[in-house]
């Protein structure tokens, strides 16, 4: 699986999504969109080269996110803007040269 296409997990009940290690290149904006109970999103592990900040609009429960071990490079401004209860993001093990100095404004919960 070489992209996660727009709205393919819409309106599921899911808390957990786990796609490590799936050779993921591309996530659409709208990937994950509308997944309200989605709680733990895992995708490390694969090759994606750039973070969205649209990818989990409607994610409201959204506490942890993994992405470690991929090929982002930059965190850019409000890169956790839709994600209001986030606890935890691990970004380790990327190519990352820059995070926005406003990269975790309105993340109040970010470690």
């Amino acid at each position: 699986m070489e992209e996660i296409p727009e709205g393919v997990f819409n309106n599921t009940k899911l808390t957990v999504l786990n796609l490590n290690s799936n050779k993921i290149v591309k996530i659409a904006s709208e990937a994950f969109d509308d997944m309200p109970a989605l709680e733990l999103l895992y995708i490390n592990s694969n090759y994606i080269t750039e973070w969205d900040n649209n990818w989990l609009n409607g994610a409201k429960s959204l506490v942890q996110i993994s992405v470690s071990d991929n090929q982002i490079t930059e965190i850019p401004d409000e890169a956790f803007k839709n994600y209001p209860r986030m606890m935890t993001s691990d970004l380790q093990g990327s190519y990352i040269r820059n995070i926005s100095v406003k990269a975790f404004d309105n993340s109040e919960h970010v470690d």
